[in-house]
């Protein structure tokens, strides 16, 4: 059974005893108190401190509401959220993964185009793109309230560099490609004996369809072209897979890593890599690992020729449910969470890189210098954070894991693997949700 927390944030007991509340405003004007509304939101995780901050300066403005909220670990998250929807037992508000829009759009209520709470404009002006990419409908429809994002960002081992007289870490590819020569160390029968980048193999590099996601979007291929479900992975996407193989190919310069060297991040986190690439919530991960790691983060590399830069970003972010018995004071609240105050207080106590443009700008403010440093590589990446429309994120990885392995065992060629991975997304976009 998934464990659960539950925080409660209540409004003025006296709301919870007087249906009506007159504030006189002179002889003969009055105006009722608005009657006390109950929201409940359901986020993914095992704590709530991050919404602790936000529910209070919410309660300053709207005394007449009270929000229950629930925390379940993300393991079985989406059936309990599914099955208590059906059954009419759901949150007002619950918490989703960019990824898993498709399949959860029809239990959404969508924010009208004529909404004055929030517009479509004002995601496109306030907010980092990846926002308006995802949570804008071609009718501009609002599906649901940007908050913050995650996205990878390359991460190298601080000793290992200073031992090996490296001031800074690489921006391109081709400087990681070099250093990453510079640091392995690889028999001539090839047997790794030191890792530069852990990166190259589907099975056991960690977040592997996202690594390889950024690197055919930085070359240039959308992968799947939004508003039409047109799959691309053409020949820009063949340049970044055989690219991103190189690493775990036997026989390329770069090879440095292989399926028998364990879980990239674990490996990494051990110091038997030099680098690795992760998202900021990874961090965490291998500091429960080693805590004695000299963690360096910088930018996720760009290639030399490309025109602007891009990561590869993955959010979540609050919906309102269909069923909500107040999807108006609902909106209310998400409204909120899209301000500057909303927004600026969840970064602050989530220590998430926020969407919001004037949040990011400010900058993280946690009290701790070091911290903030890291912070402030994904703060910066928040803005060039892309990705593309996912169907189905389980079977998408499988999809990329499958074509990545089959290519360094040599069962398949690049083109071939391409191929059968645009026809199975294809389907995936047609298969029922």
């Amino acid at each position: 059974m998934n464990k659960t927390k539950i925080y409660i944030i209540a409004g003025l007991a006296a709301l919870l005893v007087l249906s009506v509340t007159l504030i006189i405003l002179g002889p003969g004007r009055a105006v009722p108190t608005p009657p006390p509304v109950t929201l409940t939101l359901w986020d993914i995780g095992d704590h709530g401190q991050e919404w602790q901050s936000v529910f209070e300066a919410y309660r300053q403005l709207h005394q007449n509401v009270t929000i229950i909220y629930r925390a379940i670990q993300e393991e079985g998250y989406e059936n309990i959220l599914v099955n208590a929807l059906a059954t009419g037992r759901g949150p007002d508000i619950f918490v989703i993964r960019d990824a898993w829009i498709a399949r959860q759009l029809d239990k959404i209520a969508l924010l009208p185009a004529d909404s004055p709470l929030l517009a479509a404009k004002d995601i496109v002006a306030s907010f980092a793109e990846i926002a308006s990419d995802n949570l804008v409908t071609p009718k501009g429809e609002i599906i649901g309230a940007p908050l913050s994002v995650d996205t990878l960002a390359l991460f190298y081992n601080r000793d290992k560099f200073n031992a090996a007289g490296v001031a800074e870490p690489p921006k391109t590819w081709d400087a990681v490609t070099i250093l990453n020569r510079r640091l392995a160390r690889v028999t001539p029968v090839g047997d790794i004996l030191a890792t530069g980048l852990a990166m190259g193999t589907g099975v056991n590099t960690d977040r592997a369809a996202d690594i390889l996601s950024a690197l055919i979007l930085q070359k240039g291929d959308p992968i799947v072209r939004r508003g039409t479900n047109a799959v691309g992975l053409g020949n820009s996407a063949g340049e970044a897979l055989s690219f991103y193989t190189s690493f775990a190919d036997r026989s390329a310069q770069n090879y440095s890593w292989n399926a028998l060297k364990g879980n990239s991040l674990d490996a990494f986190a051990e110091e038997r890599a030099a680098m690795a690439i992760g998202y900021a919530s990874d961090i965490s991960r291998l500091y429960g690992k080693n805590p004695h790691l000299n963690l360096g983060v910088a930018q996720f590399p760009q290639f030399s020729d490309a025109a602007t830069p891009l990561t590869y970003g993955s959010f979540s972010f609050p919906v309102v449910s269909k069923a909500s018995h107040a999807v108006g004071a609902t909106w209310e609240f998400l409204a909120y969470l899209t301000s500057r105050d909303g927004a600026a207080l969840y970064a602050k106590d989530s220590g998430r890189a926020p969407l919001r443009r004037d949040v990011i700008a400010a900058g993280p403010h946690s009290g701790s210098a070091s911290d903030d440093a890291v912070r402030d590589v994904f703060y910066r990446a928040a803005l060039t954070a892309k990705n593309w429309p996912i169907p189905n994120d389980t079977a998408v990885a499988r999809i990329f894991e499958t074509m990545i392995d089959g290519i360094l065992a040599k069962t398949i060629s690049p083109n071939e693997a391409l191929g059968r991975a645009r026809q199975q997304i294809m389907n995936l976009f047609s298969a029922p949700q």
